[in-house]
């Protein structure tokens, strides 16, 4: 038997079918094209076999044909008869086309495909290879992309797309294979399941917190003060002295929220760290008027919100488990309501106004640059542990 060349425009056999070769996958594998249908297909060297006599006879291509396929070319080729051994005018052709139901741009497409084939077979529809959905890439190519994708992208480095075309660029190079786009790559990043994405780029708790649907709390406030929400927050910002200017350190923010009216009914800033102590001055100031409080700073204005709350609403935060203040919420007939453990979103309300609050900082002179957790060199201070001295030393931030 005769070898076969492998080089591309070679025709030769594989499963009894035509195919002709496009590219050389590695020294065992070659792309393909069946010459009936236009498919493409990946075909280990050693199924290939030389075209005989036999095989190269008009009769095997028909055979190859799909019996539908090959009606529906034939339907075909008799519309298009007429204009066969004529001048296709635009008259000729917009009347052949009127008289069928069928386009003129068509009738055209259909001419110059039996034109160049020169048979019934020209008229056959070539098997899709792309379309909504479908990949049109060749599956050596799509083989090798996929694999560069689960290789890089679902990972705890979470690389950018960019870096992944970087990896899918040397990855080809050298190849016969043709590179897929950047445009191509970033289309299969966004068909992949995104949750799952999510959990393996940057964890399982990243990606509930943004897809798991989130499940509403037992609580239900239907009138003012019937549940206010209280947690700490360590601000972003480095505070000064109000005469030497020097630097000082980051301010702890303690705020109290109602869930009825979504207003804000107290809070307690401080330098120290959050305790009993810093709790009840917030609970303070929610409870009591504010008419002096606001007097005392000259701020023009009502905030009408004052009065023992009915509940408070907390996290797990040990000065909230603390005795002063079990016994002062005893005392006033105030209810301790406490969240699950690790579930902020149970405390939604207080929760989203201190991101806001936090935006809003960031804007402002001596707002901090906190770099990621784990950077080598500085220590964040950012723990309770910690103590907050005058602090000087610590991450940049703006002028």
């Amino acid at each position: 038997m005769e070898p076969v060349n492998i080089v591309q425009g070679t025709r030769c056999l594989y499963q009894e079918k035509i195919v002709r070769i496009q590219s050389h996958v590695d020294f065992q594998t070659v792309v393909g094209e069946y010459e009936a249908t236009g498919a493409t297909v990946v075909m280990p060297v050693k199924d290939l076999y030389p075209l005989t006599a036999s095989a190269e006879a008009p009769h095997d291509v028909f055979l190859s044909v799909p019996a539908d396929a090959y009606a529906e070319a034939q339907r075909r080729l008799e519309i298009i008869q007429p204009l066969l051994h004529v001048v296709a005018s635009a008259a000729l052709v917009a009347q052949v086309a009127e008289s069928h139901g069928v386009g003129r741009s068509t009738i055209r497409r259909w001419l110059g495909r039996y034109k160049k084939g020169g048979t019934v077979v020209a008229l056959v529809n070539k098997e899709r290879t792309g379309g909504r959905g479908v990949s049109r890439l060749a599956p050596a190519v799509e083989a090798v992309l996929q694999q560069v994708i689960l290789t890089h992208y679902p990972t705890l480095q979470a690389k950018a797309a960019a870096h992944v075309f970087e990896e899918l660029q040397r990855k080809f190079h050298g190849s016969p294979l043709r590179l897929p786009s950047d445009k191509t790559l970033r289309a299969r990043l966004n068909q992949m399941d995104l949750q799952t994405q999510e959990a393996k780029r940057f964890g399982a708790r990243a990606a509930k917190e943004r897809f798991a649907p989130t499940r509403p709390t037992t609580l239900q406030a239907n009138y003012p003060l019937a549940v206010v929400q209280l947690d700490h927050a360590l601000l972003n910002i480095v505070l000064v002295h109000e005469e030497t200017r020097q630097q000082m350190c980051r301010p702890w923010l303690t705020i109290a929220t109602d869930v009825y009216s979504r207003m804000v009914v107290g809070f307690y800033l401080a330098f120290e760290e959050p305790g009993a102590g810093g709790t009840g001055l917030c609970l303070a100031h929610a409870i009591l008027p504010k008419e002096t409080w606001l007097s005392e700073r000259d701020v023009i204005g009502e905030w009408p919100c004052w009065g023992l709350m009915e509940a408070l609403h907390l996290d797990n935060a040990k000065e909230f488990h603390g005795t002063m203040l079990q016994r002062a919420s005893e005392h006033y007939g105030i209810k301790l309501l406490y969240r699950p453990p690790r579930r902020p979103e149970y405390g939604g309300n207080v929760e989203r106004l201190i991101k806001t609050i936090k935006f809003h900082v960031r804007r402002l002179p001596g707002a901090l640059v906190i770099p990621p957790a784990g950077v080598a060199g500085r220590s964040c201070p950012n723990a309770r542990s910690s103590p907050c001295p005058r602090w000087s030393n610590g991450w940049p931030h703006t002028s």
